[in-house]
């Protein structure tokens, strides 16, 4: 296992011995490793005898049923998720035992976007889009990635634009952070030029 997580990892804890509570230390340091660039290992997980594909699906279509609330609020933002992945997904969730299917991949609304850019004008709902909350199209967007994000004022992908209020509180404080991380670089930048300055 050592050997294997030294492909995924540059730096490794050091190999413990044969007690027990080392070797649970070794591990969590490595999953925490992990996590903190936001991947899993499959080869820790199958060291531990963690059916971690059963586990994700099943986590999955409990997430979503809680996300996809059928309260709809004044001014609700939909967005637009291409039908075709979403097939992927369904199927990834329910599939059991030797129907299991791999991960849908990426979220692939692109195709979506192409058809708007040549102004095609039949692009048809619950046959080529579907229209989610966008607690649960942030879900499928942290899981899975991909995009872009298409969000509409209604349920058409030709009405036009929008942003849910949560959606506009992430950006502005996104753009808040990346603000206050320049500024903290340039006054660390300025201050170790002042000392090579006052070095000389």
């Amino acid at each position: 296992l050592h050997k294997e997580l030294g492909d995924e990892l540059l730096a490794l804890p050091l190999l413990p011995n044969s007690d027990g509570h080392q070797l649970a230390e070794y591990l969590m340091r490595i999953h925490i490793m992990l996590a903190s660039k936001g991947v899993f290992s499959p080869r820790l997980m199958q060291f531990l005898d963690i059916d971690y594909e059963k586990v994700q699906t099943e986590e999955e279509g409990a997430i979503i049923q809680l996300l996809d609330t059928p309260i709809r609020p004044p001014n609700t933002v939909w967005y637009m998720i291409d039908d075709s992945w979403l097939i992927k997904w369904r199927k990834f969730v329910t599939g059991r035992g030797p129907r299991r299917y791999l991960p849908p991949g990426k979220i692939t609304n692109h195709t979506l976007v192409q058809q708007l850019a040549l102004n095609r004008k039949d692009i048809a709902i619950a046959k080529e889009y579907r229209c989610i909350n966008f607690n649960v199209w942030r879900f499928y967007e942290l899981v899975h990635g991909g995009g872009p994000i298409i969000a509409r004022q209604e349920q058409d992908i030709y009405s036009p634009k929008g942003i849910s209020f949560i959606h506009a509180i992430i950006l502005v404080q996104t753009r808040i952070r990346i603000y206050l991380s320049k500024k903290e670089r340039i006054l660390l930048y300025m201050k170790r030029l002042s000392t090579c300055q006052v070095a000389k």
